[in-house]
């Protein structure tokens, strides 16, 4: 991330708050990649992950009112 040659292939990217991330390696002509930098919220994702871990609608509701996620 520091060598002048990183930047140099246009591998760093500057998200809103100026912080630099290493850009994607890898370069298709007609698919070009749009990362997403922005950082998710605490507990964002808490819901789909325990979906997918199988737990049933009530179960994350519940654990949503009673502020667990």
């Amino acid at each position: 991330m520091f060598d002048p040659a990183t930047a140099e292939r246009g591998m760093l990217l500057v998200d809103e708050q100026g912080v630099e991330h290493l850009g994607v390696p890898i370069r298709f002509a007609r698919e070009p990649a749009s990362p997403d930098l922005r950082v998710p919220e605490f507990g964002e994702h808490s819901a789909e992950l325990l979906e997918r871990a199988g737990y049933a609608d009530a179960d994350i509701a519940r654990l949503r009112a009673e502020k667990v996620i």
